[in-house]
């Protein structure tokens, strides 16, 4: 089985200034499928993120041993932006984004310089690791035995209070997942929302995402803005179940980048 992508800007134009389109082709030359519709599940992921997913994704165009899905809107994804970032693999100096570093008897605190809000600046490519995060502790030899566990402060300039929603961290260290230990406090008198979050010592990327009150729904880009430059890693997951079986085993995957366009 071979797939065959495209990762492009949106085709539609409302979309092509904010999200990212995958086009792919499923070549299953060598795999029987009686119903493509049925039998073929296909899986997309945006960073290996699973909170934002396609999923039961329908072939465009059946073709003898290909499927085809060049669509224009369900293929597409909120393309972003690029990740912040801080390094804490060494406490013994300041690296970029660090303000303070302090210590005592019981624990290690850094507070990162305050964030602002991305969601009306103009898109800066910056170099990230796609929301994933790395243990290491400079000095060690053994990083995961040896890495320190530190109390990183984060803080948000935001004027007021967001009326109808929370605001959290997110990044491969969440599990991409909303935590109430990631949830942002928001400070009525430094008018900045703060967390503290409990980190062992590496270099971490992340992000600051919205949840609705209402209908615990999900927005990225209330905060952090979205440009279809943004630089993005796309898993495609293709599932088959056998006719007569009644589970589904993974025969095909593809990693893309937007980087190639």
């Amino acid at each position: 089985l071979n797939i065959s992508s495209n990762v492009k800007r949106a085709t539609l134009i409302d979309d092509r200034e904010y999200k990212q389109e995958i086009d792919f082709t499923i070549s299953h030359y060598n795999v029987y499928v009686a119903n493509p519709y049925s039998d073929i599940k296909v899986v997309i992921k945006q960073n290996n993120r699973e909170d934002n997913s396609i999923t039961n994704l329908q072939p465009l165009f059946v073709k003898q041993d290909q499927l085809i899905y060049n669509y224009e809107s369900e293929n597409t994804f909120e393309a972003g932006n690029e990740f912040r970032h801080f390094d804490i693999k060494s406490i013994r100096y300041q690296s970029e984004r660090i303000k303070e570093i302090s210590s005592d008897s019981n624990n290690i605190n850094v507070k990162l310089l305050t964030d602002i809000s991305r969601s009306f600046e103009e898109f800066i490519s910056i170099p990230d690791i796609n929301g994933e995060f790395l243990i290491n502790k400079q000095e060690a030899w053994n990083s995961e035995t040896e890495a320190e566990y530190i109390k990183v402060n984060f803080s948000l300039l935001e004027n007021r209070k967001i009326s109808y929603g929370d605001i959290y961290l997110i990044g491969r260290f969440t599990d991409w997942k909303i935590k109430e230990d990631y949830k942002l406090q928001f400070n009525e008198i430094s008018r900045r929302y703060e967390c503290i979050a409990l980190l062992k010592q590496g270099y971490y990327n992340y992000l600051y995402i919205v949840q609705d009150h209402s209908n615990k729904q999900t927005n990225l880009t209330f905060i952090e803005g979205s440009h279809y430059q943004t630089k993005n890693d796309y898993y495609i997951y293709v599932y088959y179940r056998e006719i007569g079986k009644n589970y589904e085993q993974l025969i095909g995957f593809k990693k893309t980048s937007s980087e190639l366009f």
